[in-house]
């Protein structure tokens, strides 16, 4: 998820690999990364969200990445946006991308260092990583086989995330059961919420679930300062007193104090 501080990048290449390789590399150094596969995909992203820089590949199937430049030089939108070709080395590829307007050439192969550094510069950033003396770039084979072992630790990480994400869910599931035991029916109430709040979400913002979803945990918990409030309050049949009501109002105040320092609510 970006933070408001971070470099943001859209970043433009039909290879997994490279794509994968370069999101790691760039979001170690707390930089934002949004992927495209071709220049359609890109314009789209585009349209959605401007970021800080764009990095894109020259050879794109369909709509190449000199065309993509050309095109983001014409609109008033994205005329002044830093963008960063990724060449192969074809003399007649980096002339018509400079014509189009890239503010950078960076050649295949190179490092991925390298390019971040470039990418900084150009957003008028600081260096997050430091990069020492040039070193000859790595072979394309170097840096499939560098890919590679990223992706093997891509997928650990991801199954520690998983299992932090069953061990979220038990934590919530167990706060609602303590909430049901203290008011029968506020379970299928939270429920219920849930299921509204995230058939609006989704028509509303489609797709912030899918980069937050520790959003759906506050729809379950939204009534879980309920667990402060006295069972004579809680339970009781007929209106509240006034005094009875200030008391019932305050379990929105409890919630967020008792949720407060839980990190990933």
């Amino acid at each position: 998820m970006s933070r408001g501080n971070d470099l943001r990048i859209l970043l433009v290449d039909d290879e997994p690999a490279l794509r994968e390789l370069l999101r790691v590399t760039f979001e170690g150094a707390h930089v934002s990364v949004r992927e495209a596969a071709s220049a359609e995909a890109a314009l789209a992203e585009l349209r959605r969200e401007l970021p800080d820089a764009v990095v894109l590949d020259l050879r794109l199937p369909g709509l190449g990445g000199a065309e993509l430049c050309r095109r983001l030089r014409e609109q008033e939108a994205t005329r002044r946006l830093p963008v960063v070709v990724l060449s192969g080395g074809d003399p007649e590829e980096l002339d018509r991308a400079r014509r189009h307007g890239a503010d950078e050439v960076v050649r295949k192969p190179f490092s991925p260092l390298e390019l971040l550094s470039v990418v900084e510069r150009l957003a008028g950033r600081e260096a997050r990583l430091p990069v020492g003396p040039r070193e000859p770039p790595p072979r394309e084979e170097e840096l499939l086989l560098y890919a590679r072992d990223l992706h093997h630790l891509i997928e650990v990480e991801r199954a520690q995330r998983r299992l932090l994400s069953r061990s979220y869910r038990a934590t919530v599931a167990a706060l609602a059961g303590a909430l049901e035991s203290k008011d029968f029916g506020t379970a299928r109430h939270s429920q219920r919420v849930r299921a509204y709040a995230l058939m609006l979400l989704e028509t509303l913002a489609p797709g912030v679930l899918a980069r937050d979803p520790g959003i759906e945990y506050g729809f379950l918990l939204h009534d879980v300062g309920k667990i402060g409030i006295p069972d004579s309050i809680l339970r009781k049949r007929g209106p509240l007193t006034g005094a009875e009501r200030r008391r019932m109002q305050r379990h929105t105040v409890i919630g967020e104090q008792l949720l407060a320092d839980v990190p990933f609510l």
